[in-house]
């Protein structure tokens, strides 16, 4: 795997030097993100209280995430660095989607934002656990691995504002045979995402637990993780829905 990563990248190098680039946000020529869009990643992220709220056991067989008590509307702290348009959104797709491109460096700096916002609104001196969303493995394979990226810089957020260690735990796994999220309605990405995924390994008590993904859309893949995690404490993701 390591070896077709490296020729992808030298490939994707020479195809650089070949064809002039693009700017993945705006479209403007001979930027591969111009300073404009890349100024994205760099702005203060916002933070909103969201209720992580399953579905309930009838619809799904499953049960309800810890975190969300008796269902009456518990809330975590999200950072976001916006919402899920224009430029923010066409930088987003092509990280996931475009062969040529490669989005590390907007997330990265996207996730030390919401970090440092994150930081701030969660006092302690708990070291923090950074628990990305888990990518499908044609997704590694490709370099598409957008979440880990995000969560690196989370990572670096947290730790710069704080003072606390933080570290990007995988520490969750997504079950054999879990179809993609893609093109999927609000009930349906609900319904598929229930019990989809497996905890990997203890989660210690005395540490603070962040669930990052690179969207929020119904809350789906968020409410899994912490569904098999068994609790969370802070939510970010680049950009909301």
């Amino acid at each position: 795997m390591e070896f077709l990563q490296r020729l992808r990248i030298a490939v994707l190098s020479l195809l650089s030097i070949l064809m002039p680039a693009q700017c993945a946000g705006c479209m403007v020529w001979d930027h591969v993100v111009c300073p404009r869009c890349r100024s994205i990643a760099l702005r203060s992220a916002r933070l909103e209280r969201i209720g992580l709220v399953t579905l309930g056991e009838s619809e799904t067989g499953m049960p309800c995430a810890p975190c969300d008590n008796d269902g009456s509307g518990a809330t975590v702290p999200m950072g976001f660095i916006g919402r899920y348009d224009g430029e923010l959104r066409n930088i987003i797709i092509a990280s996931k989607h475009s062969p040529t491109f490669r989005g590390d460096d907007f997330l990265y700096d996207a996730g030390a934002s919401v970090g440092r916002c994150l930081a701030a609104a969660l006092p302690g001196d708990e070291p923090w656990w950074v628990i990305p969303a888990p990518s499908s493995w044609k997704r590694v394979l490709h370099g598409k691995n957008v979440t880990g990226a995000f969560a690196r810089g989370v990572a670096l957020g947290l730790a710069q504002v704080s003072g606390r260690p933080a570290r990007v735990v995988g520490a969750v796994r997504l079950r054999f045979g879990v179809r993609s999220q893609a093109g999927r309605g609000g009930r349906g990405r609900r319904l598929d995402r229930a019990g989809s995924m497996r905890r990997r390994l203890h989660i210690p008590a005395n540490v603070a637990v962040v669930i990052v993904d690179d969207v929020l859309t119904t809350g789906a893949t968020c409410r899994e993780v912490a569904r098999a995690v068994g609790r969370v404490d802070a939510v970010g993701v680049c950009a909301r829905v």
